[in-house]
């Protein structure tokens, strides 16, 4: 099995509309907490990247909505290493309501490395790519 996380998150009022329902923008906002959740665990912490010349960020970013969420909701969001590339890594989503499972959301990210001194693309260090394409049961 890939390389795989699951976080969870209470749906707080300010990430609501005036009906109780999740803004669409928040769903983004809850990849990247799976996503930064993920890499912790792997022992890629957001300082580690902070103390790099190299570092990922996002080129693509896509959400399909399935259900709407509301305040107060609990959402189990996993997040998947997807594909690992040369120069990016794609990492797919999926929100469930954790009380009755409803799929929420799915989605995907692309990271590409980057060397921070000259804003150019990268190949992945060696070191980072062996933590990514570790299977897990």
């Amino acid at each position: 099995m890939k390389l795989h996380h699951k976080s969870r998150i209470k749906v707080r009022i300010n990430e609501t509309d005036l009906a109780g329902v999740v803004h669409y923008s928040n769903y983004f906002v809850y990849f990247s907490i799976a996503h930064w959740d993920l890499l912790e665990s792997i022992g890629l912490s957001f300082n580690t990247f902070m103390n790099l010349t190299v570092r990922p960020t996002i080129i693509a970013a896509y959400c399909e909505y399935k259900s709407p969420a509301h305040y107060g909701d609990v959402l189990e969001v996993e997040v998947k290493v997807e594909e690992v590339k040369r120069k990016t890594v794609k990492y797919t989503y999926e929100i469930r309501r954790e009380k009755d499972n409803v799929l929420i959301a799915t989605g995907y990210s692309i990271h590409v490395f980057i060397d921070t001194t000259t804003g150019k693309s990268v190949e992945i260090p060696d070191w980072i790519r062996e933590k990514l394409e570790v299977k897990h049961k």
